[in-house]
């Protein structure tokens, strides 16, 4: 960089050469500073080009950057978000099958009793007869608890009643914790729909089971086994001999006469007794009271083992404190 000049001293004599002569000086030292301005903002716009290129590139890094970080951090919410929704969508399906699960399970309780109460009666048609062994009365046991399991399974099926309210989700601010409420609502629903009458679907249950375990109730007696006469011990006497003069007439009759007798004596013939049933209508009874004192027995032990439950979490939490 050229030294900056100096302007001219004054002149000490004032004539025309003088006054031009300096005046030549001065405008020479005008110029001289002015190229020596031009080159200093030459300086100075070269530098501040400088530093505006290298402003320029460190904002695109930052604003580059900022807009990774923002992807990223969209990304993952996208990904939490779908799946946040992925789950509250399998609670949902989950929730919404229960009541279908609950009545395809009285549906099977009904389906089951119906086909096991055709294949009984087909056994009993096969194994008694009327004329020659009539059934028992206890062989009834078993279709009675088999109807009743029937009668039950049916209720819960086609009775109507009101089922419990359920309360609507808290609002909230939350995406998370709000999904989170709708979806506990949505289950408290569908379980109460699900749940309501389900008294008499375990009373069904418990009905089928028994019905199967009397099953055996027409071939096992208690009381022992006497034979006895179904009739008087008298049936009709025999034939006496033909007296007619055609011997081939009177034998004929004699056959005729002698069949007639047997027949009617084959209904008088002693069949057995099977005793007393009265075990087995005991058993039935038993297990009729049974089939709808068991769940409620039940239902009131699961209540008293939750308020158990609540009240030894209670007394942790509180000696905690």
């Amino acid at each position: 960089m050229a030294q900056e000049p100096s302007w001219p001293p004054a002149a000490q004599e004032v004539d025309d050469a003088a006054k031009l002569l300096y005046q030549a000086r001065l405008d020479y030292y005008k110029e001289l500073a002015k190229a020596e301005q031009a080159e200093r903002l030459q300086e100075l716009t070269g530098t501040n080009a400088e530093l505006l290129a290298e402003l320029e590139g460190e904002l695109a890094r930052q604003t580059a950057q900022q807009e990774a970080d923002a992807a990223r951090a969209q990304a993952t919410d996208d990904a939490i978000n779908a799946s946040i929704a992925a789950f509250h969508n399998a609670l949902i399906e989950v929730s919404k099958t229960a009541i279908d699960r609950a009545r395809a399970g009285a549906d099977t309780v009904q389906k089951s009793a119906g086909a096991i109460a055709t294949v009984y009666t087909t056994v009993l048609a096969v194994a008694f007869s009327v004329s020659e062994r009539p059934l028992p009365s206890r062989g009834l046991v078993p279709a009675i608890l088999l109807g009743w399991a029937i009668v039950w399974s049916t209720a819960y099926l086609a009775y109507l009643s009101r089922a419990k309210a359920v309360k609507q989700p808290q609002p909230t601010t939350e995406f998370e914790e709000g999904a989170m409420r709708r979806s506990i609502a949505f289950i408290e629903w569908t379980r109460s729909a699900a749940m309501n009458r389900k008294y008499a679907l375990r009373v069904s249950v418990f009905a089928l089971a028994f019905g199967l375990a009397l099953l055996p109730a027409p071939f096992v007696n208690f009381e022992p086994v006497t034979e006895t006469s179904a009739s008087a011990p008298t049936g009709p006497p025999w034939p006496g001999q033909p007296t007619g003069t055609d011997a081939e007439l009177n034998k004929i009759l004699y056959q005729a006469q002698v069949t007639e007798a047997a027949d009617l004596r084959k209904t008088d013939q002693p069949i057995a007794d099977d005793g007393d049933d009265s075990t087995w209508w005991w058993l039935c009874g038993g297990a009729v009271i049974a089939s709808v004192l068991v769940p409620a027995l039940l239902a009131f032990a699961a209540f008293l083992g939750s308020g158990v439950a609540k009240l030894f979490r209670g007394s942790q939490a509180s000696g905690m404190a």
